[in-house]
């Protein structure tokens, strides 16, 4: 497993244990008594259970009560995950392989899995996340390219126009870091080299891993409908989303670390659409007040 992987394991990890974080009851340590005085044998022991009992579902259910009268109505909190269908572009880099006796790469979009967090405060809504994009690849003889990406950064603001009770319809910026990764590999060292420039860079390498980073503004709308979904308390929300993405600062390609003198043009994530799914918990309507 690369340290990528692991990188991403250890933010769903995160994410995750911060979200049934949010309204854990915090731990308290149990108080030290001296029973030594205490006789036995005269503790009637069933009818002292049933006290304990009807004291721990009593001291629940004021929980319960205590964290729904200080809840928000509308405001939430909680994880999300999304799945997206992104735009590409590869004209460029299918004219290089059909250059190279290649086979071009499909070209008709990839799939992407995002996992973040996601806050609505005052109709203003706060998201980060990250996305995975799975590969667009093709095998010709010895040689097989792989295109793909992945964005651990993406941060989201917005406004919830509608502040209906099930509707939500958030228009939304933000900005994100994408890494454009391309990866060559051939199958034994004695293959004929590439001819053009992508060939310069790998033909003396296995696996030849090329990666661009670059840092984007992003605009979106996203309509929201809370479809199990309970006041005060949470639950499951069901959402659609088209965005449109503009790189803002543009890297250079690299393998290990080193720059290298190649750019194939590849576009990812231009625009994309996404069914997004949001298991939230209600937030407090005042921050000082701490659910139990």
């Amino acid at each position: 497993m690369n340290l990528k992987a692991i990188f991403i394991i250890v933010l769903s990890a995160i994410a995750t244990i911060g979200a049934n974080a949010q309204h854990r009851p915090p731990h308290h340590r149990p108080k030290h008594y001296d029973f030594k005085n205490v006789d036995v044998s005269k503790v009637d022991s069933e009818s002292l259970r049933s006290t304990v009992e009807s004291d721990i579902k009593r001291a629940d259910s004021l929980r319960a009560l205590y964290n729904y009268v200080n809840a928000d109505e509308k405001d939430y909190m909680g994880g999300i995950l999304s799945v997206e269908y992104i735009t590409t572009d590869l004209k460029t880099f299918n004219a290089e392989l059909a250059a190279n006796d290649l086979n071009r790469l499909a070209d008709d979009g990839l799939i992407a899995v995002s996992y973040g967090m996601t806050s609505l405060r005052k109709r203003f809504l706060l998201e980060y996340y990250f996305s995975v994009f799975f590969n667009d690849a093709e095998k010709t003889n010895n040689v097989k390219v792989k295109v793909g990406g992945v964005s651990l950064v993406n941060f989201h603001v917005g406004f919830d126009v509608l502040n209906q009770k099930r509707w939500s319809l958030i228009p939304m910026i933000g900005i994100n870091q994408q890494f454009t990764k391309i990866t060559v590999e051939r199958s034994h060292d004695g293959a004929p080299p590439l001819p053009n420039s992508l060939g310069s860079i790998v033909q003396e390498h296995n696996e030849t891993r090329i990666r661009k980073s670059t840092w984007n503004a992003s605009g979106a709308i996203e309509l929201d409908y809370r479809a199990a979904y309970e006041p005060r308390v949470g639950g499951v929300i069901l959402g659609l989303r088209y965005g449109m993405v503009k790189s803002i600062r543009d890297g250079e390609y690299k393998i290990n670390r080193d720059e290298v003198n190649y750019d194939p043009k590849i576009s990812l994530r231009d625009s994309y659409f996404s069914v997004v799914f949001k298991f939230v918990t209600a937030a407090p309507s005042d921050r000082k007040k701490k659910p139990l």
